[in-house]
């Protein structure tokens, strides 16, 4: 295609200099093998269009990179490398394959278990489900032909199943009973075995290992008092015989150690337990180092250390500085390292309004915080000063940020909190729970960190969209039960327990609420047939409900809603031609809405400070950056030290 764009316009140097370049880019992508039509593509765009200077110094410095590759190779010598492999889909809760060829992943558009191939960027879909079920994390077989995941199958359901890459159909290897949890966390180096975390009890992890063959389950060991959400890792050795894993130092910990052990749980010793936080990565492929990140220098760097005979040798060596925030992807055969960048993850961004006109007068600016591409769900307190967030690290962690003083506390749960709302004394925090059995609606403590349960979901309901009223008496909340096709808007009196039905909504899903300032009024931002929205306003104690507005907006989005301080306006946002979002206002009592001006990525979690002036949410900016997989090359010590 290229090629025949180069012949069309041979006469336009311009756009042929940017084909030959896109030829170059193409072998390049096929990897080593194509080294030398790469170079070549790269010499011509040198050769044959000198006056187009941005073009060639980006061939120039294509070219210098393969050559010197190319030395390498050719002296034998191996230099650490770190590189970008693609421009991937929005990724996550998977692996690099064994043999480097394939990345597992959800496809989050079609609910399936995919998978990327690393050469071509190409991606197929392994499952079918399409939403009947989903699949979470997974794992590969040794031998690079398998994947197990973890299978969604209904509510509270959890299946742990198996499926090729030739196209077969998977296999159901356990099924869970209601309530249980488990993440596959390595295949056995043998193919026999799978090793799962499993959530079986209240407070504890389980390592299991679940036989390929039959199903059948062994327990090698119990962790007490392990928070779901806080995501440990475990492999086995290269050879089987030792369980490298991580886990909390003291109970809810963020901060923590690692840990080997026998396979037969008879031999357990400490690897790592330097006061600052390490996480486990995964083995050389020789068995004679365990590979991980630290925290120790102040950055999040990669470390190793040598083991043998199940015993640590000598003190950590750090390989990279400031690896950063990154979501880790596995160590292939042949030693290479793979990670994802943060990609379409979330920050929180603040803009600024006059709230009588409309007129934006700061357009969105990102809020400094630490662990950039993972903050989401913001929420300002009553009185402004603070504001709670979400920050997700493989796990979600709780954070209250000062404004005053630009510090952030930090709380660790037992299961994963979102979508914060203040209560009215700005003491405590109502927040939904989205982990296992204890999925409802809670409230915490902002000073102890105590958890109190006032909302608890049944099978099959969801629980969506809480709000408190002003005197922090009610809640308002929406539940919705797909298998019954029942969707309410619900009220519940905090102190006696007892609630009643507001209004019965259409039977879909995503649907959301907000409580006007005054406690007098609730907003609905109902989805309905054919890809509709209908905004609308009804008395917060019940009675018909006031259209103000309606639109069309494609896919199951949850869009937040939010009044302005004062009552006069509500909030919303809806998709833009051009692939990102725009923000509105409209009159609480309707009328024309009026577009902001301003296009994000999205405004998840729309929050209005009591100011009236900063809108806050979580986004990603219009020219997003696409989540990137990366590899480091080379990185490992010689075994020279052994010996």
């Amino acid at each position: 295609m290229f090629q025949h764009i180069i012949e069309k316009f041979s006469g336009n140097t311009s756009i042929a200099a940017q084909a030959q370049l896109r030829i170059g880019l193409c072998y390049e992508k096929l990897g080593e093998k194509n080294s030398k039509q790469a170079q070549e593509a790269f010499q011509k765009v040198i050769d044959n269009y000198p006056l187009q200077s941005e073009v060639v110094k980006t061939a120039q410095e294509k070219l210098s990179l393969l050559l010197k590759a190319q030395a390498l190779v050719e002296t034998g010598e191996k230099e650490l490398r770190v590189r970008k492999i693609s421009a991937v889909p929005e990724t996550g809760m998977g692996e690099i394959s064994p043999d480097g060829r394939y990345l597992s992943f959800v496809d989050w558009e079609t609910g399936n278990l995919a998978i990327l191939e690393t050469a071509t960027g190409q991606t197929r879909n392994l499952t079918k489900g399409g939403w009947t079920g989903y699949p979470q994390t997974s794992r590969w077989s040794p031998d690079s032909m398998q994947v197990v995941y973890q299978w969604l199958a209904e509510p509270d359901i959890v299946e742990l199943r198996i499926v090729g890459i030739n196209g077969s159909e998977p296999r159901t290897l356990y099924r869970f009973k209601k309530g249980e949890w488990i993440e596959p966390a390595d295949w056995s180096p043998d193919g026999k075995y799978i090793l799962t975390k499993s959530f079986r009890k209240k407070d504890t992890c389980e390592l299991e290992l679940i036989s390929v063959a039959d199903g059948s389950v062994r327990i090698i060991k119990t962790i007490k008092y392990f928070t779901p959400s806080l995501g440990i890792e475990a492999q086995f050795s290269p050879k089987g015989r030792y369980i490298a894993y991580d886990f909390p130092k003291e109970g809810n910990s963020l901060e923590f150690d690692i840990f080997m052990m026998s396979i037969d749980g008879s031999h357990e010793v400490p690897l790592s337990t330097h006061p600052s936080h390490d996480c486990l990565l995964g083995w050389a492929p020789d068995g004679e180092r365990i590979i991980f990140i630290s925290k120790r220098t102040g950055t999040l760097d990669l470390w190793s250390i040598r083991v043998a005979e199940g015993e640590a040798q000598g003190t950590p060596l750090l390989i990279r500085r400031n690896i950063g925030s990154i979501e880790p992807q596995g160590i292939t055969q042949d030693g290479s390292f793979y990670y994802l960048t943060a990609g379409l993850w979330y920050d929180i961004y603040t803009a600024i309004l006059d709230p009588e006109t409309g007129k934006i007068i700061k357009p969105p600016a990102k809020l400094a915080l630490p662990y950039e591409g993972y903050n989401y769900a913001p929420s300002w307190s009553p009185d402004g000063k603070f504001l709670a967030y979400v920050s997700t690290r493989n796990r979600n962690i709780f954070c209250i940020y000062s404004i005053e003083t630009e510090k952030i506390r930090e709380l660790l749960f037992k299961r994963n909190y979102s979508f914060p709302r203040w209560f009215p004394d700005g003491q405590s925090i109502l927040v939904r729970a989205t982990v296992g059995s204890g999925q409802g609606i809670h409230r915490i403590d902002v000073q102890t960190g105590d958890v109190a349960p006032l909302i608890q979901r049944t099978d099959g309901e969801f629980l969506q969209s809480p709000q408190v009223s002003p005197d922090g008496k009610l809640i308002f909340y929406i539940k919705e039960n797909d298998s019954k096709k029942l969707f309410q808007i619900l009220v519940r009196d905090i102190k006696t327990g007892k609630e009643r039905e507001l209004l019965r909504i259409p039977p879909f899903d995503n649907n959301t609420i907000a409580l006007s300032p005054d406690g007098k009024r609730l907003a609905l931002l109902i989805r309905e047939a054919g890809n509709v929205r209908a905004l609308k306003v009804m008395p917060a104690a019940g009675g018909q409900q006031h259209e103000i507005h309606r639109f069309k907006q494609s896919g199951r989005w949850n869009i937040d809603i939010a009044w302005s301080p004062d009552g006069q306006y509500i909030f919303f946002y809806k998709s833009a031609p051009e692939g990102t979002w725009e923000l509105w206002r409209i009159s609480s009592e309707g009328g024309k809405a009026q577009d902001l001006g301003l296009r994000m990525g999205l405004y998840m979690h729309l929050n209005i400070h009591p100011d009236g002036k900063k809108i806050t949410f979580a986004s990603y900016p219009k020219e997003r950056l696409s989540q990137e997989l990366w590899v480091i090359e080379n990185f490992l010590p010689k075994s020279k030290e052994k010996k």
